[in-house]
Order: C-alpha cells, then structure tokens, then sequence
C-alpha cells in the first residue's frame, strides 16, 4: 500500500536502520503473501492508483488526485522524520490514501493525541495565569474594600 511505503521515509530520514529494515520486511511479507493467496488484487490495485492519478477516484470523495498529494506526503513525511515531529505523520499519512473520503479527516485526531503532552502543559500554563490574575483581582478588591 502507499502509506506504509511512505511511512518507510519516516525511519530512512531519521536513519533509524533497524526500524527501517524491520518495516520493510514486514511490508514486503505481506505483499508476497497476499500476491501468493490472491495475485489479481494487486493488479487491481495498482490500477485503482494508476486511475486516481488524475482526478479523485471515487464520487463523494475529496477531489484532490493522488499525482498532486502523493509528493506533498512525501514532502510532510520527510520533514517530519527529519524534524522529529511524529505529530505531523497523521497528514502525511490522510494525504498518501488512495482516496480520502470526508470522514478519513478523522485521522488528524491522532495529530492531537501524539501532541497530548504540550497541549496539557500549555493549557496547565493558562490555567494558572487566569488564576494568578483571578487571585490579584480578588486581593485588590479585598484592599479596595478594607481601605474604603
């Protein structure tokens, strides 16, 4: 499939070797098995890829071709690996699927879950502001108070 295949750049920017490798491997024993206990799905398959080049394969689906995301995957995927920012892999991923459909936009979920970490932390930041800024406002309001 595409997306595993492009996932593959994950491992090779970042020269994670044995990652790589392991990935391979395993990509290429599924790809031999299913062609062995069904040859013709790959045929068909690398023709739905061949036939969505140009525009969007299916109707109802997003109508972006696959010849104009497939590089911009690559291209998101790449930085991502070579930045270290696994929370960007969700869009390299959504933009490397044969077809997007509206709900696969779902998958940008997993940007936030791999980010959870710093949105807790920065959200913890403002809460303790809007406190320290709740508690000064009551403390001068409690002077103003006791000095009127």
């Amino acid at each position: 499939k595409v997306t595993p295949g492009l996932g593959l750049l994950w491992f090779g920017v970042r020269r994670e070797w044995s990652s790589f490798v392991l990935a391979l491997a395993a990509t290429v024993a599924i790809i031999a098995l299913t062609a062995i206990v069904t040859p013709g799905l790959w045929a068909d398959w690398f023709a739905l890829l061949t036939g969505s080049t140009g525009s969007s394969t299916v109707p109802g689906s997003i109508p972006i071709p696959l010849v104009v995301r497939l590089p911009l995957a690559a291209a998101v995927i790449a930085y991502a690996g070579r930045q270290g920012q696994a929370w960007l892999l969700p869009a390299g991923i959504l933009l490397a699927m044969p077809v997007i459909w509206w709900g696969s936009l779902i998958i940008l979920a997993a940007a936030v879950a791999l980010r959870r970490e710093d949105i807790e932390a920065r959200f913890d930041r403002l809460l303790a502001e809007v406190e320290r800024r709740h508690l000064r406002r009551l403390s001068a309001e409690r002077a103003a108070v006791s000095s009127g």
